[in-house]
């Protein structure tokens, strides 16, 4: 998981506090990263961050995406990669964001981590009479063999 606030943006609407529920997110200007900024300065994977563990210790790694391309971290130039911490400020064209937080998480098998929702969402009486709704509408949409 990873945590940032975006403290500026070329976009407006990329301003706030975003959650990432991922070990490792990517920053650029192509449509397939996790942060997408519109600028032609930037390389398509630009960033990338990185979680990870040593010794019950989490770590957030930040590495520049080509050996060409830069980043700041609390107003200094970076090259290659840097070992980030909460309250970091990172800095490339057109964004500013700080690290809020960040923990590495163990992956799981994808149908256990959908698992752990559904019973979550079940277990809120609100939420259970939504998925049962749901349930019910798909068992009434399916066709029988």
């Amino acid at each position: 998981m990873i945590k940032i606030n975006v403290l500026e943006h070329l976009e407006k609407l990329g301003l706030g506090v975003m959650s990432f529920y991922f070990n490792t997110i990517t920053v650029g200007s192509n449509a397939c990263n996790n942060l997408i900024i519109n600028s032609p300065l930037l390389s398509s994977t630009h960033l990338v961050l990185d979680t990870f563990l040593v010794t019950q210790e989490h770590y957030l790694s930040i590495e520049s995406g080509s050996d060409d391309s830069y980043f700041m971290v609390n107003s200094k130039k970076v090259l290659g990669k840097k070992i980030l911490k909460a309250k970091d400020i990172v800095k490339i064209d057109g964004i500013l964001f700080e690290i809020l937080d960040f923990k590495y998480d163990k992956p799981q098998p994808f149908g256990k981590i959908l698992e752990e929702k559904y019973i979550a969402l079940y277990n809120d009486p609100i939420e259970r009479g939504l998925l049962e709704a749901i349930e019910q509408n798909l068992i009434n949409l399916t066709p029988n063999k």
